[in-house]
């Protein structure tokens, strides 16, 4: 077993105790380097039990949870079918073990590093919108909206066109002091299937799915059967790693940026995409709606089309003030042009 010690965002010092095989796997979405002197403020100690194979079995749930009750502290298993697959107890707020059943499995300790943050001052003042966000020359440019409505998209395009740095792909945490900022969690970047089929370097995830590093959101037979058929339609995608996605595009990923503008996208028909400007009510009445209330615990799944909210917001209108807030509207990835995204941030 090894312990590797992470500064999270430079605030709060994170162990991760595992075999190093497991370690190496879970790095690849941490950018922080690991520094053996550190001295850490939570730790997730990560082992394996007996691997498992997942057993189909359409009678259940894909993705449960259940409470475990073998130890006298909290516990909870995770399961793909009927099929036990993971189980983390906490032993304190900034402690947890994570017993896995799947071969390479980061997700658990993933899991319980981001707890472990939100249960430590550097988390205060901080929230979490449903959001993509990139870099374009120390310019950032956060991409808030509902699934399906093409966060992830315009993110990639702009990674893709305008040689933008991923800061995010899906749930951004947000911060103001003097500026709004944006900063990365340590999780696996998920896109949907019609994403990926249309990028020039992620489709290669198609062919071998292995190569993203990472575990998958679905069953992967019916995975390969999506992309056998082509049917990329279908209401689905692939996790990879940070590292999976530095090293399939060539480009950066960033810890934190800085927002200079605020986008809110959508899919329509029309053959011409449409950019509007928008009030600071209405950017923010907009990023209220998708403004998750941290977890600090276990033993639920965050509905991300129907968010709980915190009691008190965190957000606050002011921090929009100088920022370019605008809406856009388009029909997928063919009428995503340079000059539309230059329009968008300029």
């Amino acid at each position: 077993m090894e312990t590797r010690v992470y500064p999270y965002l430079g605030e709060q010092n994170i162990g991760i105790e595992g075999p190093k095989r497991l370690l190496d796997r879970i790095e690849g979405n941490i950018d922080e380097k690991a520094e053996e002197k550190l001295k850490y403020d939570g730790i997730v100690r990560v082992f394996e039990g007996d691997i498992r194979k997942i057993v189909r079995d359409k009678t259940a749930e894909y993705v449960s949870i259940r409470d475990n009750k073998k130890r006298d502290i909290d516990g909870w298993d995770y399961m793909r079918y009927k099929t036990h697959v993971q189980t983390i107890w906490r032993k304190n707020s900034l402690e947890y073990d994570v017993k896995n059943h799947l071969s390479n499995d980061e997700t658990g300790a993933l899991r319980c590093f981001k707890r472990i943050y939100y249960n430590l001052p550097g988390s205060k003042n901080k929230t979490l919108l449903h959001a993509s966000a990139v870099d374009i020359g120390q310019n950032g440019v956060l991409i808030v909206g509902k699934k399906r409505t093409g966060k992830t998209t315009l993110a990639f395009n702009m990674v893709d066109k305008l040689g933008a740095s991923l800061v995010e792909g899906g749930n951004s945490l947000i911060s103001f002091n003097d500026k709004l900022r944006v900063h990365y969690l340590p999780r696996s970047i998920f896109a949907r299937f019609f994403t990926i089929a249309e990028s020039p370097y992620l489709y290669s995830l198609f062919e071998d799915i292995e190569s993203s590093e990472t575990q998958q959101p679905w069953d992967l037979e019916a995975i390969r059967d999506v992309i056998k058929s082509k049917s990329f339609s279908i209401d689905g995608g692939l996790n990879f790693s940070r590292r999976a996605f530095r090293r399939l595009s060539g480009k950066d990923t960033l810890q934190v940026s800085a927002i200079k503008s605020v986008t809110f996208p959508s899919y329509s028909n029309q053959k011409i995409p449409k950019i509007n400007s928008i009030s600071i009510e209405e950017a923010y009445t907009r990023m209220l709606d998708r403004e998750f209330k941290i977890y600090s615990e276990f033993g639920k799944f965050q509905d991300q089309d129907n968010p709980e909210h915190s009691q008190e917001p965190i957000l606050n209108p002011e921090w929009l003030e100088g920022l370019k807030l605008k809406t856009v509207s388009f029909d997928g990835n063919k009428n995503i042009t340079n000059s539309l995204l230059e329009d968008l941030i300029s």
